[in-house]
């Protein structure tokens, strides 16, 4: 995969209204280079790890990506980590600068190892996964996650796809 792509994504219209549905073939063990790859920061207040303000910050983040024309047709990404268990943050993957928007600039090598079952379950997956990266040698510099669909989607589609993207690099 070349450096600062993905995956694509369809976002034809989904039965939803919401979140497309997702395939998660091209995504499971993919290599993933980022060369200052611009994202757009949003935060949310948290309360042991569960995300209070999600909605809000997603509906405010994606009107300023959107009126900025950055984002992508068929590439996307929100790649979320909690700071604490009161803040998380979440990258949005934008094509270009966003005016009053906090942008962040990312640099490594992510594998991708894509997981289905409830957030919940994310304490055993990274677990597992440091268990597995470390057995084979290779460090874990940082695991960002990317929700692939919000709950009402997921229930609706009945799969809750979660992709770890794995900083090795």
């Amino acid at each position: 995969m070349e450096t600062n792509t993905l995956p694509k994504v369809s976002f034809d219209a989904p039965e939803t209204k919401c979140c497309p549905r997702f395939d998660p073939g091209p995504w499971q063990g993919a290599t993933v280079t980022l060369d200052r790859k611009t994202f757009v920061k949003g935060t949310t207040f948290n309360v042991l790890h569960m995300p209070l303000t999600f909605g809000a910050m997603m509906k405010k983040v994606w009107k300023q990506i959107e009126d900025a024309g950055a984002n992508s047709p068929d590439q996307f990404a929100l790649l979320s980590y909690d700071v604490s268990p009161w803040k998380g943050e979440h990258l949005f993957w934008v094509t270009k600068d966003v005016p009053g928007a906090e942008t962040i600039s990312l640099s490594g090598t992510f594998r991708t190892e894509v997981f289905e079952g409830p957030f919940r379950n994310i304490p055993d997956w990274e677990k597992k996964l440091h268990d597995e990266f470390g057995a084979s040698g290779t460090d874990v510099k940082k695991i960002y996650w990317y929700y692939t669909t919000c709950p009402k989607c997921a229930k609706q589609y009945g799969k809750n796809y979660c992709i770890a993207f794995v900083q090795i690099r």
